[in-house]
């Protein structure tokens, strides 16, 4: 048996055919042929007719006999040298008179919104916008008529001299969960709550989400003021925040997290080993999610072990779910301990000597539980942990020197810093 597939793929043109072929070998009886086609040599109707001719001759050859194929009227080359005498008569200077006529005027290069004209490449931005029924039946009214997508509509639409303006700058509205204020309104059970949000509209680079929005900057500021205010209060990180907190679920998340990890409210600070223990519920609406982070402050920060107990309601994929909580915390150490842009003359983090991720050596060891899990209602795991991981590891580094680092990513250069200071 065999099986013929086409497909698209990179060629370099300076240095290869814009087409290729491999026959793999899957048995003594079976057989793929792979066909990878450059787009300048071969087009949408190009491959139909190239699969019909490969399966046209793959027959004959099984039943013994040359393929019989009808013979092309016009060859390739046949058009190319038509095309080239066309040109030659005349009508290069016909259509390139045209062409400047009709484009005169036009920008050189339109200013979209979301595009940075000083950016060193065309890769672009993006802005999402959903369309009213009415506005886009009024878009795809001129698309029809003039045989062309609602895009090319709002592209002329920028082209015009009076084009529309650019919608102001907005954030993410807390209906749908928050943007820069994610997580910034704690389920704690505080009186007296104050949110000042400032949104820059204008950076001197162009930007992009963070995994979760602000969840997680706002998850570790907040966590680790948490542990402030019990260490103001000599109160237990955890006693002090279970007296806080009436939230059912998000009480049992807490006492669960702190058994997985049988934490001691009596541990000694200072001695170069810590604990750290945070909280958040994703977005205030969705799974509740608690870490306890052990790690060593030394040459660099390790991190020892991970805790970490979940209440996502009903989940239908246990293992899932955990690879999901334990990805939010591997990506989250990274970005509290790794992770930042520099910048020298414009970015300069562009591989991964320049900005350092955490290695597959420096993962911890981690225990996920799920709790609750056959409650009717499903709250979704995505994102729950990179808050209170983030914030568990700052905590932890607290208490193992004795002292708070606030700025993140926790460096050496920077801990050292802190120490000095102190």
């Amino acid at each position: 048996g065999g099986r013929i597939f086409v497909m698209s793929g990179q060629v370099d043109l300076e240095r290869d055919a814009p087409w290729r072929a491999d026959l793999l070998r899957l048995g003594p009886d079976e057989h793929w042929l792979l066909v990878t086609l450059h787009h300048i040599a071969a087009d949408g109707a190009s491959i139909g007719l190239l699969m019909a001719d490969l399966a046209a001759a793959y027959n004959a050859a099984r039943q013994g006999r040359p393929p019989s194929l009808p013979k092309l009227p016009v060859q390739h080359a046949d058009l190319a040298l038509w095309q080239a005498a066309w040109l030659e008569a005349g009508e290069a200077e016909r259509q390139t008179a045209f062409w400047r006529d009709t484009l005169s005027g036009a920008p050189a290069r339109l200013t979209l919104p979301g595009f940075d004209m000083e950016s060193r490449d065309d890769s672009g931005g993006e802005q999402t916008a959903t369309l009213s029924p009415t506005l886009s039946a009024t878009l795809r009214a001129p698309a029809v008529g003039e045989g062309c997508t609602p895009f090319t509509v709002m592209l002329a639409a920028y082209a015009l001299p009076d084009h529309p303006p650019d919608p102001p700058p907005h954030d993410v509205p807390e209906s749908s969960g928050g943007g820069a204020t994610r997580n910034a309104d704690p389920l704690y059970d505080i009186p007296q709550k104050r949110i000042l949000q400032h949104l820059v509209t204008e950076t001197p680079v162009r930007v992009s989400a963070l995994r979760g929005l602000g969840a997680m900057p706002n998850v570790f500021a907040l966590e680790c003021a948490i542990d402030e205010l019990a260490a103001r209060a000599g109160r237990d990180p955890v006693a002090y925040r279970l007296s806080i907190t009436s939230d059912p679920r998000a009480r049992a998340i807490i006492e669960k997290t702190a058994a997985m990890a049988s934490w001691d409210p009596d541990a000694p600070s200072g001695s170069g080993i810590g604990r750290g223990f945070a909280f958040a519920r994703y977005k205030n609406k969705a799974a509740y999610s608690a870490v306890v982070v052990e790690l060593e402050a030394g040459e660099e920060i390790r991190l020892r072990h991970v805790w970490s107990a979940t209440d996502a309601g009903l989940v239908v994929n246990p293992d899932g779910a955990i690879n999901q909580l334990e990805g939010g915390i591997i990506q989250s150490a990274s970005w509290v301990l790794k992770e930042q842009v520099r910048f020298d003359d414009g970015v300069a983090s562009f591989d991964w000597e320049t900005y350092p991720v955490l290695k597959f050596s420096e993962v911890p060891e981690i225990d996920i539980e799920l709790i609750n899990t056959r409650d009717p209602v499903p709250l979704g795991v995505g994102e729950a942990t990179a808050g209170p991981t983030a914030a568990a590891i700052g905590n932890a580094l607290s208490h193992a020197l004795g002292i708070r680092i606030r700025d993140l990513p926790l460096t050496r250069e920077r801990v050292l810093a802190a120490l000095l200071r102190d």
